[in-house]
């Protein structure tokens, strides 16, 4: 990530983040909602660069914007989360009051990062529905009964970014820091909210049999998007 997207996220919100949902409570819910401004204020900046670009940087300029959607989840906008509880038909838009189901944490997550998703739509889809809605046919890939150990070399091997993984009865946020890979998502098991673990030592990402895996960081469509507020719509 570049040094200029990590000064700009890091100096509003940047809160350090816990292996599991135990952190002490963030600050007010008025502090994440001017979190939520200042991170479109990040958004329409880099769409003014990125609409500005000449063809020479535009590339680059996308990039940028990518690393800073990805900083938007996962530095500023999950930190908050941590700790919210889950249940099966939790729905809550706001952290730590309430509870939240994984689909409806994916979705939630996403729209306040900036990005137009039919919030309740998306969020009652069947995870695959939710990847295919988020990355194209070249930036997903499929597990059937693949060796744990392999499905995480796989994704380490992919490289750096922000992911959704479907499983069979769940959906999260698989993060590639470019050191190792977390599983963020709204555990259904203990500790029954939402958590940022390793990957390789989560027993709901071993437990699943069938995986599916998008890119979205690697999008350049969605990100696209996101800069110019265009609508993502749930794949039929």
């Amino acid at each position: 990530m570049s040094g200029r997207i990590i000064s700009i996220i890091s100096t509003i919100f940047f809160l350090s983040l816990p292996i599991h949902g135990s952190a002490s409570p963030p600050d007010s819910l008025n502090t994440y909602d001017s979190l939520l401004v200042h991170l479109d204020t990040i958004r329409t900046t880099q769409a003014r660069n990125y609409k500005g670009a000449n063809e020479n940087n535009r590339d680059s300029i996308l990039n940028e914007a990518r690393e800073a959607f990805t900083a938007s989840v996962v530095d500023s906008i999950v930190p908050h989360w941590m700790g919210t509880a889950w249940d099966f038909n939790g729905t809550t838009e706001k952290p730590r009051e309430g509870m939240i189901a994984c689909g409806y944490f994916v979705s939630t997550l996403l729209r306040d990062a900036g990005l137009k998703v039919e919030r309740v739509k998306m969020a009652q889809q069947a995870s695959e529905k939710i990847v295919k809605a988020l990355a194209t046919k070249k930036e997903i890939k499929r597990f059937r009964n693949t060796d744990f150990a392999t499905f995480i070399d796989t994704i380490a091997a992919w490289g750096a970014g922000l992911y959704v993984v479907g499983l069979d009865y769940h959906v999260g946020f698989l993060y590639h820091d470019g050191k190792g890979v977390w599983f963020i998502h709204s555990s259904f098991i203990t500790p029954k909210c939402v958590v940022r673990e390793v990957a390789a030592k989560s027993l709901i990402l071993a437990s699943s049999k069938y995986r599916v895996v998008g890119k979205i960081s690697a999008n350049n469509a969605l990100i696209k998007k996101w800069l110019r507020g265009e609508s993502v719509r749930v794949r039929r």
